[in-house]
């Protein structure tokens, strides 16, 4: 389970280095597509996690454990 924006960060730096590397006008664009997911999921984790801070331990212990 992803729970980690600088792991999603990461993801997307690799594809974004995958899609200038292609050759394929379809595959750097689908790779450039993936890219923009992964930037998308990490500002979310934090948003949700910024959420739960301010909501407290409890609610990082329920969430942790789904």
């Amino acid at each position: 389970m992803l729970s980690d924006p600088n792991e999603c960060r990461q993801r997307a730096l690799h594809c974004a280095k995958l899609a200038s590397e292609c050759r394929s006008a379809v595959a750097r664009e689908r790779f450039f597509e993936l890219a923009k997911t992964w930037m998308r999921l990490a500002v979310q984790l934090e948003e949700q996690w910024a959420l739960l801070d301010e909501w407290g331990d409890d609610s990082k212990a329920a969430l942790s454990k789904l």
